[in-house]
């Protein structure tokens, strides 16, 4: 995506060569042509130059998942806090099972569990959305969530896992 973006900015230089009377930027040439036409499909969202800003906060600050059950209300939070319109989301959300589709889908609902989690996130990077939840909804334990599923005890279990890096010394972390 950055790609693109720098591409469509003029900010990358140019290595047009001809081939058989078309002019080819090599450096187009070099991207995997499956992964091009991705890039190109998601470009078509008026918020695709947004789309690494939303990742990363997706990322590192959301714990790489929503609350299903309060969908609507995760989808403006992260729309306000990244600038992607709520109808552009699920768009950004979809961008890894687009670039990467070999291995979609990326996302997954655990049985009993209300989070819809980016597959390979860490549990100490979903802590960190868990403890943001706590905020967001202005509780002060997961239990007060409301959740009737495992959704408030794995939160639980992740947030412990994140406090636990946080907290380690570092020959805790290298058992």
């Amino acid at each position: 995506m950055d790609y693109k973006i720098a591409k469509d900015g003029g900010d990358l230089p140019k290595h047009i060569v001809n081939v058989l009377g078309y002019d080819v930027d090599l450096l187009d040439s070099l991207l995997y042509s499956g992964f091009a036409r991705a890039v190109e499909s998601l470009a078509q969202t008026s918020s695709f130059h947004l789309f690494p800003t939303f990742w990363q906060v997706f990322l590192w600050g959301w714990g790489g998942f929503i609350l299903t059950d309060r969908k609507d209300e995760e989808y403006a939070a992260l729309s306000l806090e990244t600038g992607v319109p709520i109808g552009e989301v699920d768009a950004a959300l979809g961008a890894f099972d687009k670039l990467f589709w070999n291995a979609s889908p990326w996302f997954t609902t655990p049985q009993g569990d209300s989070r819809r989690l980016l597959k390979l996130m860490p549990a100490a990077l979903r802590g960190i959305g868990a403890f943001g939840r706590l905020k967001r909804y202005a509780k002060d334990e997961y239990w007060a969530l409301g959740f009737d599923d495992d959704t408030e005890r794995r939160m639980m279990c992740d947030h412990n896992v994140g406090k636990g890096l946080l907290d380690g010394r570092l020959e805790d972390l290298v058992k």
